[in-house]
């Protein structure tokens, strides 16, 4: 089974009415990826065939204009008739996507050049005789903390300037040693083989605990107002008491670091705040179907792949296995096999890396997987989900999908909503929710299920109504009689 023959099998095209291409635009292109587009959308898609049009002189748009040289002819024009760079890159851009979902349903043979033409002086000798003015960069405002706080703000900007030192870790620690030699030390002691995620909280900790005093900590800073008022600020500025917790339970780490090295005499009493206890969100059937429909309208490339088939993978490999988004990003292609449907997470991936975990995959999952594979072509030891940005771009784009399938799109509804989802409904179905999701602890898979999934006997349910025998004293057909 070839490529083509797959991704036309599991997306059937309909062909256009005639060989135009705005035909295809407005016939199969855009109900399908641009449904419920805003006019103004829609506009600037048909302004750019328009253009292309009229770059390529020609009356009509067919399949065969769709070549790189057409492209930067159309783009030459543009520059030509005093258009800006910006505007002949949408233009390319436009086309190029229209280029590419042709290709990908076979209806086209050849692919557009990657990376697209940029209307660029160098590419394009039309736009050398067009100087323009060089726009302004807008000044970013200041916000109220930074004028109040000019000091702080001084400390802030004076060391992304300067190339960090190396932190040298003295032979004798004092009270007067920096906070970060001594977390330096720390993390050698105690940090070997954590996540880059946990040193970076800690030094979050420091770095926080330096804004409230106002100049790098020592280790003498380590006091119970310093630490206090640090937590304080983080609670004040519209984080939670977890947050201010964890930041707490770091600080105070290093407290007790430092004193069972002699450093500090006394020893911190602090205890955590008392966090207030949520019910766990998950998503009911009709979500899950609204989510999948805003996933299949996705058009934009990861990579080479559609955001449609890399979302759709991934949260139907996340259904199944329960397992975190951090380890299903960096699965290989020899993880899975394909013919027992069955896949393997090493420990190296997982949380607290101890273990390895094993699942079954559906056979609706490996089909979106083998889909993905098509597209961008994986080696054994390369990733089959390889996100090509930050994972804040992630998490903005998945918020973008939730808000576009009319679904809430906050902290507690992101990808770990699909684990305790899943969670909740493998407890009520009978399994052991522990095991599956891996926890050490059977309160901690309290807080993942949903009261909307696993039902839990309430007192409405059980007990005896105490006004039933009134009501029926009242309006009763024996009242009379009785």
């Amino acid at each position: 089974m070839n490529a083509e023959t797959t991704i036309t099998t599991a997306f059937p095209i309909p062909a256009a009415s005639n060989d135009s291409l705005e035909a295809w635009f407005d016939e199969i292109y855009r109900p399908r990826f641009l449904p419920s587009a805003s006019r103004q959308t829609l506009k600037h898609w048909r302004q750019s065939l328009s253009w292309f049009r009229q770059g390529l002189s020609v009356g009509t748009l067919t399949l065969t204009h769709l070549q790189g040289d057409c492209i930067e002819s159309a783009m030459r024009w543009m520059l030509g008739k005093g258009m800006a760079t910006s505007t002949a890159d949408v233009m390319s851009m436009k086309i190029s996507a229209l280029w590419r979902f042709l290709a990908r349903t076979g209806i086209v043979a050849t692919w557009p050049r990657f990376p697209r033409p940029r209307a660029t002086p160098a590419g394009l000798e039309a736009k050398a005789t067009l100087a323009r003015p060089k726009r302004r960069r807008r000044r970013r405002p200041v916000s109220r903390w930074r004028c109040a706080h000019p000091d702080r703000v001084e400390l802030m900007s004076a060391a992304p300037q300067q190339r960090p030192e190396p932190i040298i870790i003295p032979a004798v620690l004092e009270a007067s040693t920096p906070l970060r030699s001594l977390f330096e030390l720390y993390r050698q002691r105690k940090l070997r083989g954590a996540g880059k995620g946990t040193s970076v909280q800690y030094e979050g900790a420091i770095r926080l605990l330096s804004l409230c005093i106002g100049r790098e900590p020592v280790i003498g800073d380590l006091t119970e107002d310093n630490v206090q008022n640090a937590i304080w600020s983080k609670i004040d500025n519209g984080r939670t008491k977890q947050t201010a917790n964890s930041i707490q339970k770091k600080l105070l780490a290093l407290w007790r670091f430092a004193c069972r090295r002699g450093v500090l005499k006394e020893w911190p009493e602090l205890t955590n705040l008392k966090e207030p206890r949520r019910i766990p969100f998950a998503w009911l059937p009709d979500q899950m179907e609204r989510l999948f429909v805003a996933i299949a309208r996705q058009s934009w490339l990861v990579g080479r792949m559609t955001a449609s088939a890399f979302f759709r993978g991934l949260l139907l490999v996340m259904w199944d296995s329960a397992e975190r988004l951090g380890a299903l990003l960096q699965i290989r292609r020899n993880d899975i096999d394909f013919d027992s449907r069955l896949l393997i997470v090493p420990a190296e991936f997982r949380k607290f890396k101890t273990a390895d975990a094993a699942y079954t995959l559906h056979p609706e999952t490996i089909e979106a997987l083998q889909i993905l594979l098509i597209m961008a072509p994986a080696k054994d030891q390369e990733r089959i989900f390889a996100w090509p940005w930050s994972y804040d771009t992630l998490f903005n784009r998945y918020r973008r999908i939730l808000i576009e399938a009319g679904l809430p799109a906050n902290r507690r509804t992101m990808f770990h909503a699909i684990r305790r989802t899943v969670g909740s409904l493998y407890k009520q179905a009978g399994g052991d929710a522990t095991a599956l999701l891996g926890h050490s602890d059977r309160r901690v898979t309290d807080c993942y299920m949903s009261p909307l999934i696993v039902k839990t006997p309430m007192p409405a349910d059980l007990i005896f109504r105490p006004d039933a025998r009134r009501v029926r004293r009242i309006v009763g057909p024996e009242s009379d009689s009785k």
